[in-house]
C-alpha cells in the first residue's frame, strides 16, 4: 500500500514566512534556507514534514525551543539550583536521585519535568531552613 503524502498547509507556509519576516530573511533567503533544509526549491512543494522541518530551523534560528514540550522541561537554571541545594545539604548525586525516586517517582533525574523540579527545588529549601522533621535538631 502506497503511502500518501500530505503536503504543506496555509498555516504552515504562514508560519514560515512570519517567522522569516521577524528574523528580516529576504524571499531569496527563505528559499535557500528550504533547499538547505529540505533540498526543495519552492514552499509549495513541502510536505508537511519538511514543512516542520524548515519551521523548527528558523525558530532555532530566532532563538525560540523548537520542540514545543521543551517547556515542560527543566531549564540549565533550575537543575544547576536543584544540584547546588543538595551539595549545601551534603548530599551526593546519588542521594538525590533516592530522594527524587522516593518522594516525586521520578526515576532517572532528567526525565524529571518543570512542575516536579520546581517541588524539588522547594522541599531542598525547606530542609536548608530546618523546616522539616529530618533537618530540626533535638534538643538534648
Amino acid at each position: 500500500m502506497a503511502q500518501i503524502k500530505q503536503y504543506i498547509s496555509k498555516g504552515q507556509i504562514a508560519c514560515i514566512f512570519t517567522l522569516a519576516r521577524q528574523l528580516s530573511m529576504d524571499n531569496d533567503d527563505v528559499h535557500a534556507l528550504i533547499e538547505g533544509t529540505t533540498g526543495r526549491s519552492s514552499v509549495k512543494q513541502l510536505t508537511m514534514r519538511q514543512a516542520i522541518e524548515v519551521i523548527n530551523r528558523l525558530k532555532e534560528m530566532a532563538g525560540e525551543p523548537s520542540d514545543p514540550n521543551d517547556r515542560f522541561r527543566p531549564t540549565d537554571g533550575e537543575i544547576y539550583l536543584m544540584r547546588q541545594l543538595a551539595a549545601e545539604l551534603g548530599w551526593t548525586d546519588d542521594r538525590l536521585a533516592s530522594f527524587c525516586k522516593a518522594r516525586f517517582g521520578v526515576d532517572v533525574m532528567s526525565w524529571m519535568s518543570r512542575q516536579t523540579i520546581r517541588k524539588v527545588i522547594e522541599a531542598l529549601k525547606a530542609m536548608k531552613r530546618g523546616g522539616r522533621g529530618e533537618r530540626k535538631e533535638v534538643p538534648m
